[in-house]
């Protein structure tokens, strides 16, 4: 059995390829990005976090009370490819205010993506307010087309450790998922980014501007790595089961078989449709 925590957060997360180096200065200029535009203006006029976390490429593993000097410092070691993981947020021992964690999970499933994840739970989030989504998906787009991401989603849902949500409640395979990220999707979402392999799959750019049953569809896309970005709706929480089950149904060859020996799951449900 899994037990998730007891409220849902806005979330989001983006899978890419390649080593620490090769990712470094992307990662690093995302997880600015985050902290500035994110986790700053939900800490009201004090501190982004109460807490900075790393582990260097030889497996050290280090950790600190929040400093503007530290974070920087340890901003420029990812930019470096010195770190193997980063992680800003709360107070570990109470809610936390809103996070980022960048880890490189290619040490722990060979071959597999790496992850940035960015998470808020809502009781200090309006998730309601459009400017607050607009901000996010920003920030979630600028950081997909940075660090030339493979997939990711947005949602608002619970929260799993390295697992999405469709991989928790489905039992689908992680390790499949993230080493197949370019080919496969992790799930179907609010907010949906697909790579070359996903929109070659759908048929090409044009095919899936037309009939992907989503409100909008923005090209990403750069000479050097092809990116869309669907969203089912203008606003997060506007959406029944009908709209996500059609999305579903558009991405299914793309999505990894549920399995049989999924675990039951105890707390809040995964947004997931039948």
């Amino acid at each position: 059995m899994l037990t998730f925590p007891p409220e849902r957060h806005l979330q989001f997360e983006l899978d890419a390829f390649g080593s620490p180096r090769e990712l470094g200065p992307g990662l690093a200029a995302a997880c600015e990005r985050v902290v500035e535009e994110v986790l700053r203006p939900l800490a009201g006029g004090g501190p982004p976090a109460t807490s900075i976390g790393w582990e260097l490429a030889d497996g050290t593993s280090k950790g600190d009370r929040w400093d503007e000097q530290r974070f920087r410092s340890t901003l420029e070691a990812l930019r470096e490819g010195e770190l193997l993981s980063l992680t800003v947020g709360g107070n570990p021992v109470g809610p936390p205010q809103g996070g980022l964690v960048v880890s490189l999970l290619g040490r722990v499933f060979e071959g597999a993506s790496q992850h940035l994840w960015v998470f808020a739970p809502e009781s200090v989030l309006p998730v309601a307010s459009p400017s607050v989504q607009r901000r996010w998906v920003e920030v979630a787009c600028a950081a997909a087309s940075v660090t030339r991401a493979a997939t990711g989603w947005i949602t608002r849902d619970c929260v799993g450790f390295h697992q999405s949500p469709y991989e928790s409640g489905t039992g689908a395979s992680v390790k499949d998922s993230v080493q197949q990220a370019r080919e496969k999707l992790r799930g179907y979402y609010w907010g949906n980014f697909l790579s070359a392999g996903h929109i070659v799959a759908l048929g090409g750019k044009a095919r899936i501007e037309r009939e992907a049953p989503c409100a909008v569809v923005v090209d990403l896309s750069t000479p050097a790595h092809e990116l869309l970005y669907l969203q089912l709706t203008e606003q997060v929480d506007h959406y029944g089961d009908d709209d996500l089950r059609r999305l579903r149904d558009y991405l299914r060859l793309l999505l990894q078989p549920p399995s049989e020996k999924a675990f039951e799951l105890i707390g809040p449900q995964p947004r997931l449709v039948k």
